[in-house]
């Protein structure tokens, strides 16, 4: 049966002490709320949980687990390695990527005969799925986005290669830091420029680019991938797994698949802080609410520390 929770009914739960000091049904308590479980929510994930031994991780994510491997590169899986060459590049990519908002069908047909109908220039069909609000005049038909546990590192190219001295002119971040952080970044993402040396046609490619442009200093391109020990035919290629690492198995993190992240609640005081986080678990479409103490998208990583303890 479905649960809606309107604003009234959070404000009535958080007003319950038995729901924020004890276990309840419709309310979710831990240290730190993430939604998307992409590579950067996955290495806050992991930091969090490497780096102080009591604090708790939920983590939200709208997809479902595809890999027994969470968050596992699709290039890891037999499929698509069997089918490299004419299946994985395009079709899986494809595949993975969902648009962000679809505009509805232009159904205009200026040489449409008399005895024909269609919607004039100011209506439009609406089918399901569609965006009757979309002005299909700046719609970025291409923005798209991966709902599965991984997000888009489950098909990504894993190339790594180091900013060039161009793209650091304007970089707020002194060179030092960012050049700190980035080896960080390396090591979470396991990267390597080595594990093609073996490989007969990297060492004709590179051999040929170094011929004809000498002074450009080509070099192997650095990967987010490890050739396996057990068989050296087959590489693992990074995915979120690789940044999670051993947090999924911490009691500690929680990981919430085919969950939305609805909407954040905010306190009816000046200044809209946020008091909870709304989801909605879309397997058996009930509300629930997670209370935290820190709340991190992709966009946001905001800390309220004057609210009492377990709130956002």
């Amino acid at each position: 049966m479905p649960i809606r929770l309107s604003k009234e009914h959070i404000h009535a739960l958080l007003s319950q002490p038995s729901a924020i000091s004890e276990a309840h049904e419709k309310v979710i308590q831990t240290d730190v709320f993430i939604a998307g479980s992409g590579p950067i929510a996955s290495t806050y994930a992991r930091q969090i949980i490497d780096n102080h031994k009591t604090a708790t991780v939920c983590m939200a994510e709208i997809g479902a687990q595809d890999s027994p491997v969470v968050g596992s590169h699709h290039k890891n899986t037999i499929k698509p390695v069997s089918r490299f060459l004419t299946f994985f590049p395009v079709n899986v990519i494809k595949g993975a990527l969902q648009p962000v908002s679809v505009p509805p069908s232009d159904t205009y047909i200026s040489t449409l005969g008399g005895n024909g109908w269609t919607p004039s220039l100011t209506d439009v069909l609406i089918t399901e799925g569609r965006n009757p609000d979309q002005d299909p005049r700046v719609n970025l038909g291409a923005t798209a986005v991966t709902r599965t546990v991984g997000g888009m590192a489950t098909h990504w190219t894993c190339s790594c290669p180091m900013p060039h001295e161009e793209e650091r002119v304007n970089n707020p971040i002194p060179r030092n830091e960012l050049d700190s952080l980035l080896e960080k970044a390396k090591g979470l993402l396991n990267v390597h420029s080595d594990q093609y040396n073996d490989s007969i046609r990297n060492q004709v490619v590179r051999a040929e680019l170094q011929k004809r442009f000498p002074r450009r200093g080509i070099t192997d391109l650095p990967l987010g991938v490890e050739r396996r020990k057990d068989n050296k035919c087959y590489v693992t290629w990074t995915g979120a797994d690789t940044v999670l690492k051993d947090t999924v198995k911490d009691p500690r993190f929680r990981l919430l698949t085919e969950t939305r992240v609805t909407k954040l609640m905010l306190n009816d005081l000046p200044g809209d802080e946020a008091i909870c986080a709304l989801v909605r678990d879309l397997r058996n479409d009930r509300d629930v609410i997670v209370v935290a103490k820190v709340c991190h998208s992709l966009n946001m990583l905001h800390m309220i520390p004057d609210l009492p303890t377990g709130y956002v």
